[in-house]
């Protein structure tokens, strides 16, 4: 099966083919790897062009303002372009062209093999990585000709029955020429023949056979003529085509005629050549060379002779070729080769480039332009020159005097930089009036001086020694060090810490201010001392009365008598400001009067400490040198017992708290002691529910009387509440029936008067309903019964999700689902015979087309009922029990954060959460809550009225440092109330708040 593909010449000069998909049409052409063709290059946009090929001529739109060339002519802005046969298309180096035929890989069409190897870089396909020497291109070459007669004219074969002639059996043309033959054939068989003429040899695209096939007559003869046109394309190769004209008719199977003729294809040439590669190069090493590559592309239909010259204007290079010699080896030729190169071929040629001269010393390098040319050794063939450039550096170029005059710049920095090596104080730390040397070492080129923050300048005469001072208050020394160069780059001048000087003033110290006793009783003694230094004036004071001392008290003791609590103060100062305070007091207590006994707990006992709701406890307790004993806030004795019922699950700590009274109204702490017991209160265990027994709301005969001898069909309908165990119905001529269904119907065939009795059981309850069925005698006059009532089915499906619902129970017109919560579910029906249908829903009925359906959505329990009756009043049932499946409550919100970093106090900030999509629908909204990082308790600030399941953020208007956030969902259970799921896993902290600091 032939195809139509896309050859492509890369500007590497390497070769691919695309298929062009009849299916879609249409291939589109740019950079973006959403295109069917990608190409890369600066001139090429995302989407650059679309190629239409869906009818015979096709058709290239371009998408962008970049430039492209067809045929030559260069298209530009956006518009369509008709692509005449074999048309090329340049875009940015690649060159396109649509080729018609078999895959250019396929088998059994061998390309013409080259004169001799040659380095090139030709694709079909992509290369394997690990080829270890260019390959040659596997691009289409086929030879015309069928395999039979390969290189010789085919021979004739003519048949009796199929009978042709050709007069002209040889032609010679160029490419885009045509060449006409006339064939004549003739039916000469006995019957009536469709005659087909084809070609064996020649590409189907290039041949016109009109008309390609004749109806004969016995006898009749008839002419067909055949058209050869070979593209202007290289696998139009020159020279002789061996071809073959069949005659054939299905009206014969295994009959042929066969026709040998050649078709001579004159040579033209076509060749391209890129840019070198690269145009602008640096000649390196020891002896500079460079080398240049290009690429050489036969576009012609036969084996060309291609001429290789370089030149310079200055002659300053010399230049070698890498072609290829006999025998496959590789020949270096200088200034000048030749090479063959068969047709679709495409070879890179090396060019070496070596500078004959390089200059000892210059500020840049030096530039040689040379040029390629490239000519094809036929007539009319312009040839092609290539432009390159090839520069040599100097021996000794800008960087290297650049580096030795910054070295010399560097020299002198490193010799005649001012510096400092040492500065130094002997103390930072003096009182006022002591010294404070100063130790410096400096370079010697330079002149050197310490400021201070006085506005003092101190000048320094050696590069080493030291400098004595004698600061008066807090001082800032800053040892400074210039010369000629650091006034003329000032970042070279050198720094150095300065030495900060503090100048303590003397201040009052109260080095001692003691009491012997702290506290005492009325009437004791106590000594006060103290020690004070550096103090001009004392000040004692006692309980607010002051008394100044004299010099010789300032280091003392006093022994002084209290009856009261006394404070005491001692001030001291003196002539720079200072002050010192220091402060004690003494406790004066009343004398002690006699203690009081303190209460002792023996025993204090809880039995039994674990316990059910409702069972009670015995406390017991015994107590010495107490009066009294509280025990859940009532008074009792100190030795005794009491009962307590307890009737809430959980611990209850009993305290039992023992006091002494002594009828002063005053209750001491010392004079009560308390002791607690622990107790566990476990739930009630749930009592077994008692069966309830069953109700048979509903038993009943349709119809109640059947005509003697009818045959009649009486349904039997039942309706039960409540649950139960077994369901049995009996009658004398079914039997027992066990096991049926709370709701349902049987249909039973009486001839006689009978009864049924139905019995439902819970365990060991049960109800019982009997119905009887009367026999009259026929009418014989009595039209034709109506039909009675047919449900062909009652059944639910599930609308959305096949997992909604799902039948649990089924048996004959009574079915059980179980449905998902919230779930849509369609009933459908269909009855026969009848003249109404209903259809009950819990309480609720309506009337219904005898075949339909119905959707509705589940968020309960409910029991569907159809009613079917004929004009008779003939009733048919059907049951649907609907139970809803066990709620799954949704997932927790995700991904809670809000901005990052802090804020300013009152910005309000936003808070975002993502939420699984699968359960959007299975929630109602979200709850925001929040709480202080210091207490912990949440307060809720936004629920489900604000923030809709769509919701996935939240303003907090009122934002405050050190919050703690949290947002869960909301959802409805399976009796329609609001209920929450977990908090989101992760909590979003707003900023800290700042601590004052202390």
């Amino acid at each position: 099966m032939t195809q139509t593909q896309l050859e492509i010449i890369h500007p590497d000069g390497t070769v691919s083919f695309v298929t062009l998909d009849p299916a879609r049409g249409i291939t589109n052409i740019g950079q973006a790897p959403e295109n069917d063709l990608v190409l890369h290059g600066h001139g090429i946009a995302e989407f650059h062009a679309i190629l239409d090929h869906r009818e015979s001529k096709f058709r290239l739109t371009l998408l962008c303002e970049s430039p492209l060339t067809v045929d030559g002519k260069q298209v530009a802005g956006l518009g369509t372009t008709t692509l005449g046969a074999w048309s090329t298309i340049e875009i940015d180096g690649h060159t396109l062209m649509v080729v018609s035929g078999a895959s250019p890989a396929a088998p059994g069409r061998p390309s013409a093999a080259p004169a001799a190897p040659l380095p090139r870089e030709t694709a079909v396909a992509p290369a394997a990585p690990d080829a270890a020497a260019p390959q040659p291109s596997a691009g289409p070459a086929p030879e015309i000709g069928a395999p039979e007669w390969r290189g010789t004219r085919p021979a004739d074969t003519r048949d009796e029955t199929l009978i042709a002639d050709m007069e002209e059996r040889e032609w010679t043309l160029d490419v885009e020429q045509s060449a006409s033959m006339t064939v004549h054939v003739a039916n000469g068989g006995p019957i009536v023949a469709t005659l087909d003429v084809t070609l064996v040899g020649i590409p189907h695209e290039w041949v016109t056979i009109t008309p390609p096939q004749l109806n004969l007559y016995e006898g009749q003869g008839g002419a067909v003529t055949i058209t050869i046109t070979p593209p202007r394309h290289y696998t139009s190769r020159a020279g002789e085509h061996h071809f073959a004209v069949m005659i054939t008719s299905p009206n014969y199977p295994g009959r042929s005629s066969q026709l040998g003729a050649t078709l001579t294809i004159n040579p033209f040439h076509a060749f391209t050549v890129t840019e070198l590669d690269p145009k602008d190069q640096t000649a390196r090493g020891r002896r500079p060379r460079g080398t240049a590559k290009f690429h050489i592309a036969n576009k012609g239909n036969g084996v060309d002779q291609f001429r290789l010259e370089a030149l310079d204007p200055q002659r300053a290079c010399t230049f070698e070729f890498e072609v290829p010699g006999e025998g496959g080896e590789t020949l270096v030729l200088a200034q000048q080769a030749e090479m063959r190169l068969p047709p679709a071929e495409t070879f890179v040629v090396p060019v070496h480039v070596s500078p004959t001269r390089r200059p000892f010393i210059a500020l840049r390098k030096e530039r040689h332009s040379y040029s390629v040319n490239v000519n094809l050794l036929a007539e009319d063939q312009i040839p092609r020159t290539l432009l390159g450039e090839v520069k040599v550096r100097p021996r000794i170029g800008p960087g290297l005097l650049i580096l030795i005059l910054l070295s010399l710049i560097a020299l002198i920095v490193l010799i005649f930089r001012p510096r400092i090596y040492e500065f130094t104080a002997s103390d930072t730390e003096i009182d006022v009036g002591q010294e404070i040397a100063l130790t410096y070492r400096t370079s010697k080129f330079a002149r050197r001086w310490i400021e201070t923050d006085q506005n003092t300048r101190i000048s320094l005469e050696t590069p080493e020694d030291g400098y004595v001072d004698m600061p008066t208050s807090d001082t800032l020394y800053t040892l400074r060090v210039e010369n000629l160069l650091s006034e003329l780059v000032p970042f070279l001048s050198p720094s150095w810490d300065p030495i900060l000087v503090d100048v303590m003033p003397l201040e009052p110290r109260i080095r001692a201010f003691t009491v012997d006793h702290n506290a005492i009783v009325a009437g004791q003694t106590i000594v006060l001392r103290w020690d004070v230094v550096n103090a001009d004036g004392v000040v004692l004071s006692t309980n607010g009365q002051e008394q100044t001392l004299a010099p010789a008290e300032y280091v003392s003791e006093r022994e002084l008598t209290l009856g009261e609590p006394t404070n005491f103060t001692l001030r001291a100062t003196n002539q720079y400001g200072g002050q010192a305070v220091a402060s004690l007091s003494v406790r004066v207590d009343p004398p002690t009067p006699t203690p009081l006994p303190v209460p002792a707990i023996q025993r204090f006992t809880v039995a039994p400490q674990e316990v059910t709701a409702g069972e009670n406890v015995t406390l017991t307790w015994e107590v010495e040198q107490a009066t009294s004993v509280q025990i859940l806030g009532q008074d009792y004795p100190p030795n005794g017992s009491t009962v307590q019922t307890l009737n809430e699950p959980g611990v209850v700590e009993f305290v039992l708290i023992a006091l002494y009274d002594d009828e002063s109204g005053v209750q001491s702490p010392s004079r009560r002691q308390s002791a607690a017991v622990r107790v566990t209160v476990r739930e009630k265990p749930t009592p077994t529910p008692e069966p309830v027994q069953p109700e048979i709301a509903d038993f009943r005969a349709i119809p109640e009387e059947v005509v003697m001898g009818s045959g009649a069909t009486v349904q039997l309908v039942w309706s039960i509440n409540g649950e139960t165990t077994d369901v049995e119905l009996f009658g004398p001529t079914i039997g027992t029936l066990n096991k049926l269904l709370n709701q349902g119907s049987l249909p039973i065939t009486v001839d006689a008067a009978t009864f049924f009795i139905l019995t439902a059981y819970n365990g060991e309850l049960s109800d019982s309903a009997t119905v009887e069925i009367a026999v009259i005698e026929p009418t014989p006059t009595l039209p034709p019964p109506a039909p009675e009532p047919i449900i062909q089915f009652f059944e639910a499906e599930p609308v959305d999700d096949p997992d909604d619902v799902i039948e649990i129970e089924g048996s004959g017109l009574s079915r059980k689902y179980e449905v998902v919560y919230n779930a849509k579910v369609n009933f459908r029906w269909s009855v026969l015979n009848v003249e109404q249908v209903a259809l009950a829903a819990g309480e609720d009925t309506s009337n219904r087309a005898p075949t339909g359906e119905l959707a509705t959505i589940i968020r309960a329990p409910v029991n569907y009922q159809l009613i079917a009756t004929n004009a008779e009043g003939v009733t048919r049932y059907a049951f649907i029990e609907i139970v809803l499946r066990a709620l799954s409550v949704p997932p927790a919100p995700q991904n809670l954060n809000g901005p990052g970093g802090s804020l300013a106090a009152g910005t309000p900030l936003t808070l975002t959460w993502t939420y699984n999509p699968n359960y959007v629908d299975n929630i109602i909204g979200f709850r925001i809550y929040r709480a202080n990082t210091s207490d912990g308790i949440f307060n809720r600030l936004g629920d489900e009225s604000q923030l809709p399941n769509t919701a996935r953020s939240w303003l907090d208007p009122s934002p405050a440092c050190g919050q703690v956030y949290y947002v869960s969902a909301v959802y409805l259970d399976l009796d329609n109330n609001k209920q929450e799921t977990e908090p989101s896993p992760n909590r979003w902290y707003s900023w800290p708040c700042t601590t004052a600091a202390h």
